[in-house]
């Protein structure tokens, strides 16, 4: 005798049920609107995440597939330059006027190459033309930092026993940050509640206990129906090995909407019984479905923050997978146009003459104040892009 299925529609299966109580002759009262209402916030918090989800790992793959190699291959670019241009200053061709002008272009992306990472030949070259040496420099950057943290966030940096980087003060400095702000502010002596304040905090409790309760007897009933090992055939025991799985993952995560779910598609409920389902169980429901919106958005943060910190000052609306893509769309065709710029003028520059021209308008404060400013090409766009690390 084959078995009853576990679902009567077999096409629902690995659908979403609609969960929510439905509006009839009667008004709904205001905690089943508050409870339709967390269902439909629940409901898009999950698409976002899925969606965030899927569109990571496109994410990944396209920076490590696209933009990493086009970034290293730009740093070679830039590295290449400063090699060019500190062989024609060797060489004796340039004047003092034009001299100054390549130190300074030397300078600037000295610097950036070596904010990006350091490497002992590059420092070589900017002792070589800066006017301190980069050790002095990376010095003098730390005492800054030691002071803004001393007296603009009271941190006190003589306890900082770490490396001599910037870098490495830095991350030390946002960690005491991090510790500061998790830390519980001072004790101060306890007021009296009110008669009402005690009485809410009472109800409070309650409520949370209920929404435990409400949990586990859902679980329960769920656990009855699915359990495989009280089933005899082999398709509907494989069936209900999957299901139990995803009962215990949504009860261990204290996912109601999900139980509900799984109740209406096990036929153990449907929208006649949340219709009628009391008050007091329903603000159970709505206590412990307001914790997992919490949590929910918890997570969709935490997924979208490295995504807005590389876009910049964008505002968390705009912040979206599409947004995203697109920036890094921006990002791939900026590095592409750069590599494709400073390897003309790597091949240009080689004639000391057209260097020169180029020269003509690159203005530095204290030579040629009313020239207009000129960049090589690893200077350019591609120096507003964002970090991808």
């Amino acid at each position: 005798m084959k078995p009853n299925p576990l679902f009567q529609d077999e096409a629902s299966l690995g659908q979403t049920p609609t969960i929510g109580v439905p509006g009839g002759a009667k008004k709904l009262t205001k905690t089943q609107k508050r409870f339709n209402r967390l269902v439909e916030q629940i409901n898009a918090q999950r698409e976002a995440i899925a969606h965030w989800q899927a569109y990571r790992e496109t994410y990944q793959k396209r920076l490590a597939g696209e933009y990493q190699p086009l970034a290293a291959r730009m740093r070679e670019r830039r590295i290449a330059l400063v090699e060019l241009l500190d062989r024609i200053m060797d060489s004796g061709e340039l004047g003092q006027r034009h001299r100054a002008k390549v130190r300074d272009i030397l300078d600037a992306l000295l610097s950036g190459l070596l904010a990006e990472a350091e490497d002992p030949a590059l420092v070589a070259l900017y002792d070589k033309y800066a006017d301190f040496s980069f050790a002095d420099a990376q010095q003098q950057r730390v005492e800054a930092m030691r002071t803004v943290a001393a007296e603009a966030l009271g941190i006190d940096v003589d306890d900082y026993e770490g490396g001599d980087s910037p870098e490495d003060l830095a991350d030390w400095i946002d960690e005491q940050v991090r510790a500061a702000h998790a830390e519980p502010p001072p004790a101060s002596k306890p007021r009296r509640k009110s008669a009402k304040a005690d009485a809410r905090a009472t109800a409070q409790t309650e409520v949370a206990a209920g929404g435990t309760r409400a949990l586990r007897d859902i679980f329960r009933k769920l656990a009855s129906a699915l359990h495989p090992d009280r089933e005899h055939d082999v398709t509907e025991r494989a069936r209900k090995t999957e299901l139990m799985k995803e009962l215990n993952q949504a009860y261990a995560a204290r996912d109601l909407l999900h139980l509900l779910e799984l109740q209406i598609r096990v036929e153990q409920i449907d929208g006649g019984t949340l219709t009628g389902l009391d008050e007091e169980r329903l603000r159970h429901y709505v206590h412990v479905l307001e914790e997992r919106a919490g949590r929910l958005q918890d997570e969709l943060v935490a997924l979208v923050q490295p995504f807005s910190l590389s876009l910049g000052d964008v505002g968390p609306r705009g912040v979206t997978p599409d947004a995203v893509a697109r920036a890094l769309e921006a990002d791939i065709r900026d590095l592409k146009d750069g590599i494709r710029a400073i390897e003309e003028d790597l091949v240009r520059f080689r004639d000391v003459r057209i260097l020169k021209q180029n020269l003509a308008g690159y203005r530095i404060a204290s030579v040629d104040d009313d020239e207009d400013e000129w960049q090589p090409a690893s200077q350019g766009r591609s120096g507003r892009r964002r970090s991808r690390r």
